[in-house]
């Protein structure tokens, strides 16, 4: 089975948003440690959660994961009890039928991509995926890793910038991103039992779809490995916070100013990746609801997934567990009663597609 035939098996995707990957800047403690997992104001976590959204169409689960708060000394050793809370979530997840990516999430402050910070950051990120790695290798396939969410320049002019090649900062950002999917993959096929065939997800920089697509960014020269990228586009109505000048609350798929970035984006994707038969997943997209604007973020689903699918990629939701305010609103179903709320936007979620690349 090649790597376009495997994701076609994952369908639609789903994120367990701001429950494992809640972090913040302080220390270890082991006294708080599980109150994380509600610290985003989201209730815990549960199997029944979990088989609600099996139950609604989806077939694979993204479990975002932050590691620096759980990490009980300097060689960031992780906290049994930490360790133990997240692995039960992977093992629900697999019992009930899914596919499941696992990661490192909110670590920016320790996973920097300069050449400065490249052996400090990598003592970090090795560390931990040393120990995941260990943990879960005798698991099967249906089991993912993905190297890190979106290493970017953090606090920088560039965080969120298309990368430069040209630009000698934003050049060496890419390479030191690129070395690290490396020594990733590198790591993971060497520690054993399935891991030595296991699907393998690496980003480039923040995971952005234009610095995805640049020639100069490469993935790891292995024929297990997906390239991860996220796109919440078009940014003035996916994700724009409301009270933003240039926001909107309309999508129109038979107008092309509205379709422009999906169609660019994703036909990149096409030629660049998945016509060469380099399997791709948007790990995080979505369209955060603007005063209840249900009808046109149904359409812009079904447009976005619908051609998604005839570029051969699936899609993973971002749902942070968010209904209303005035940014990020991504939430589909309610944690505590799991009903989902919008039905016309989950139908073309979930419908039955079949990922082609003709």
């Amino acid at each position: 089975m090649n790597g376009l035939e495997f994701t076609a098996k994952m369908r639609a995707g789903w994120n367990l948003g701001n429950v494992f990957d809640s972090a913040d800047d302080k220390p270890f403690c082991a006294e708080r440690e599980l109150g994380y997992l509600t610290s985003r104001n989201n209730p815990v976590y549960s199997k029944e959660l979990f088989q609600a959204v099996f139950d609604a169409g989806f077939r694979t689960i993204r479990l975002p994961c932050s590691w620096h708060n759980h990490a009980t000394n300097d060689n960031f050793d992780i906290s049994p009890v930490w360790l133990e809370a997240y692995k039960k979530a992977v093992d629900d997840a697999l019992s009930i039928g899914f596919f499941v990516i696992i990661n490192i999430h909110h670590d920016d402050g320790f996973v920097i991509p300069t050449s400065e910070k490249l052996e400090s950051s990598w003592k970090f990120m090795g560390s931990i995926w040393r120990q995941l790695a260990e943990t879960f290798k005798d698991y099967d396939e249906r089991l993912l890793f993905e190297s890190l969410n979106e290493p970017r320049l953090k606090g920088t002019d560039y965080e969120w910038k298309v990368i430069d090649y040209k630009n000698e900062i934003q050049r060496d950002a890419l390479d030191a991103i690129m070395t690290y999917n490396e020594r990733f993959v590198k790591l993971i096929r060497e520690s054993g039992g399935y891991n030595t065939s296991r699907y393998l997800l690496c980003p480039s920089h923040a995971a952005n779809a234009d610095s995805t697509l640049i020639p100069e960014f490469k993935i790891p020269d292995d024929d297990r490995v997906i390239v991860s990228v996220h796109a919440y586009i078009p940014y003035e109505f996916a994700l724009a916070p409301i009270g933003n000048e240039a926001a909107t609350d309309k999508f129109d798929p038979e107008n092309p100013s509205d379709t422009k970035s999906v169609d660019k984006f994703l036909d990149g994707l096409y030629e660049k990746y998945t016509s060469k038969g380099v399997p791709v997943i948007i790990g995080e997209y979505g369209a955060s609801n603007r005063d209840n604007n249900t009808e046109a973020r149904a359409k812009w689903t079904e447009y976005y997934v619908g051609k998604a699918a005839r570029a051969g990629i699936v899609c993973v939701w971002w749902d942070n567990g968010s209904f209303d305010g005035d940014y990020e609103n991504f939430a589909i179903i309610r944690r505590d009663t799991l009903d989902f709320p919008y039905p016309t936007i989950l139908a073309p979620l979930v419908k039955e597609r079949l990922l082609t690349t003709v």
